[in-house]
């Protein structure tokens, strides 16, 4: 695996009789962007929540970074190096946005409760490094002219910017956006594709669920395509924009079209 950072196995989830996942092979590679499309219930979410922790398949394999992390607790799968955001803003709405930010960075933080009651010089001095990276990290995605804001009161495009920065600071190896232009008017969502390419270059891979083609086309080295919890299709953007299998899940059927 020492090109691939994580690889997830023949992965099915079933809730009941409905079967979300089935048998889906990925893999992500070191420094990629891999972009993951698919019609309205394809199950790209639910991937999302197979491969940090958050639902655990009924049956195969995911490793990261050569570690089998299959059905491990969210907070130890962060620790290993993911950091996601999600499709539904999961921000702290009556706290700052740098302090927000500062959340993120809690599996990094070697503090404890005696250093934080007695304002112990260490304790105090992380905190204070720890603030200083968060300014860095919203000067970053442009928004440290609102760090003293409560998060509630941004605008949508603004929190969906400051849950990346959020996911940022966790330092992680890989990290997984869920819609992030969702929300966004068309010259924020232009931003966010300058914006995730530099995101890589300061070290994590990337992997992002998408509605809007013209970012994740523009953006991804590689592209999955899954309908209905299998996956139909998987190459570089232009092979995928081209395939006729992910022509007919996104318009249907020639002959479907022509009975309608």
């Amino acid at each position: 695996m020492s090109g691939v950072l994580m690889r997830a196995e023949r992965i099915d989830k079933f809730f009941g009789g409905v079967k979300a996942l089935i048998g889906v092979d990925l893999e992500i590679r070191r420094d990629e962007i891999l972009g993951v499309i698919g019609p309205n219930g394809a199950g790209k979410t639910t991937l999302f929540n197979v491969l940090t922790g958050f639902s655990k398949p009924t049956k195969g394999k995911v490793f990261f970074d050569s570690h089998d992390v299959t059905g491990k607790p969210v907070y130890l799968v962060c620790h290993k190096g993911i950091g996601r955001t999600f499709q539904n803003i999961r921000l702290f709405g009556q706290m700052t946005v740098i302090d927000n930010v500062v959340v993120g960075m809690h599996n990094r933080l070697a503090t404890h409760l005696l250093g934080i009651a007695l304002k112990l010089p260490s304790t105090v001095r992380k905190e204070r490094e720890a603030y200083d990276k968060a300014v860095r990290i919203l000067e970053y995605l442009g928004l440290d002219n609102v760090a003293g804001e409560l998060a509630a009161n941004l605008p949508y495009g603004r929190q969906r910017k400051v849950e990346i920065a959020r996911a940022l600071a966790s330092e992680p190896k890989l990290l997984l956006l869920d819609e992030p232009s969702a929300g966004m008017n068309p010259q924020e969502a232009l931003e966010l594709m300058t914006l995730v390419g530099g995101i890589r270059k300061m070290g994590p891979s990337v992997v992002v669920i998408e509605h809007n083609m013209q970012v994740v086309m523009g953006i991804s080295d590689r592209v999955a395509v899954l309908d209905f919890g299998n996956k139909i299709c998987e190459g570089s953007p232009e092979e995928v924009r081209n395939d006729n299998r992910v022509i007919e899940a996104y318009l249907g059927r020639e002959e479907d079209a022509g009975a309608a």
